[in-house]
């Protein structure tokens, strides 16, 4: 089995697995070994500084963190807008380059490689209803409550990792 650590950057809200996954994909086999959520604190007007660094100082703390051999973000592709590419304006462009600057470095510092994963690479235009059916399927413990920025995380991990996409039905069957 391998650890990986999949992150969901956001501008107000990111969200984060550390999951245990067998070489070969098999729906039943994929563990949850963390998960987490994180928003941008209400009291300082959605501070995204310290939202991606109270994240990273708990991945630091979580054991399960540490043992990741691959880290996979979404990458949103910055400025379209189109359907399956992220829109973002021109002020968030800085706060998810940042973020994703973060997540690099936490990656380097633990020795994981790491790997920025488009939303068109990942999921692309199908229904979020979709995307976390099939990612629940895939994991051993279906218990797991998650947002809906955990469950992207788990589905950035395992198509990053297993080197598909949410659209290849076949593989998510």
């Amino acid at each position: 089995m391998t650890i990986i650590l999949g992150i969901d950057v956001g501008v107000r809200e990111c969200g984060a697995c550390v999951l245990s996954v067998p070489r070969v994909p098999d729906p039943k086999k994929v563990r949850v070994l963390y998960g987490e959520n994180i928003k941008a604190d209400k009291r300082t007007h959605g501070n995204w500084v310290e939202m991606i660094f109270s994240l990273m100082l708990k991945l630091k703390s979580a054991r399960e963190a540490q043992h990741a051999t691959a880290v996979f973000a979404e990458c949103p592709k910055f400025m379209g807008g189109a359907r399956g590419q992220a829109s973002a304006g021109r002020g968030d462009v800085v706060h998810l380059a940042f973020h994703l600057g973060m997540v690099a470095s936490f990656a380097r510092n633990i020795g994981a490689t790491f790997q920025a994963i488009e939303i068109a690479q990942w999921k692309g235009t199908l229904p979020n209803d979709v995307v976390w059916s099939r990612v629940n399927s895939f994991l051993a413990d279906k218990k797991v409550q998650f947002t809906k920025h955990t469950l992207d995380a788990c589905g950035i991990a395992m198509c990053g990792y297993y080197k598909t996409d949410m659209r290849n039905p076949t593989f998510w069957a």
